[in-house]
């Protein structure tokens, strides 16, 4: 079956056989690695992904699918292996879908426009997701997956990488899509650490605030960019990281050492 004009939404369609495969295979696996979690996928779309899921997934695993378009609602709430249907902005149910079932396996081919929001609540509950296999536009994958001194490097690099180990394991033209987008999109895979490269718990105002000055202005210097709150400037030059270094071209040892100067 297959649903056309869903542009509003921004739905492209997956049709590359090999793709689907990738991503349904990384999705499996992680299922089997742990059988008692709740598989979620987000956004099922016409179900390129959904269908071989609902073949292949091991009786005994939960389903769960969220979706925001009403045509698809009504469609994929037929479909009798899916046990949950979440139904809306998943931004928004999110916290209240994850706080149902001990554990979840994710899996989605995320809409352009909504994906860094979606991977932004997603990484709030590392305790919750073992796997998260999600497909991005390449340009927000590349973020996702930056090392130290790319020019891709970010607050997102930081926030995603300090909670999750990173992995991308497909490119993907816009030629596997109907219709096809005008960018690449990647696959990348996401598994939680087992402890935070930076323990921010209980703290995480006055992370989002480092990251927020850091990379505000990304030609200043770290210098520069933290002299706009006196208390991490202090850090800054009591953690023996290099004042002219930029925000991109830190590693976690340095934004460590950064963290424990205020803190510890």
């Amino acid at each position: 079956m297959r649903f056309d004009k869903r542009k509003a939404f921004g739905q492209h369609f997956l049709v590359n056989i090999k793709v689907i495969e990738g991503i349904v295979v990384s999705a499996l696996n992680a299922v089997n690695e742990h059988p008692d979690a709740t598989l979620l996928e987000i956004g099922p779309g016409d179900g390129a992904l959904t269908l071989e899921l609902v073949k292949r997934l091991p009786a005994k695993t939960e389903f769960f699918v969220s979706e925001v378009d009403r045509d698809l609602i009504a469609h994929w709430s037929r479909e009798p292996r899916i046990q949950r249907m979440i139904e809306g902005d998943f931004v928004k149910e999110a916290e209240a879908t994850l706080a149902e079932r001990e554990s979840f396996v994710i899996v989605s081919n995320l809409p352009y426009s909504a994906g860094t929001a979606i991977l932004s609540q997603l990484i709030e509950h590392p305790k919750k997701v073992r796997q998260m296999t999600l497909m991005f536009q390449k340009e927000v994958a590349d973020r996702v997956a930056a090392k130290a001194g790319s020019t891709d490097r970010g607050s997102l690099s930081i926030d995603v990488q300090n909670r999750f180990h990173v992995e991308r394991i497909l490119i993907v033209p816009p030629t596997a899509f109907r219709p096809p987008p005008k960018v690449h999109s990647a696959v990348v895979v996401l598994k939680p650490r087992i402890e935070f490269q930076i323990n921010v718990s209980g703290r995480e105002k006055e992370w989002t605030e480092l990251l927020r000055l850091a990379f505000g202005q990304r030609r200043k210097t770290l210098k520069n960019a933290l002299s706009m709150s006196q208390p991490w400037s202090d850090a800054l030059l009591k953690s023996g990281v290099s004042l002219t270094s930029r925000a991109q071209e830190l590693d976690f040892s340095e934004w460590r050492a950064i963290w424990s100067a205020r803190f510890f």
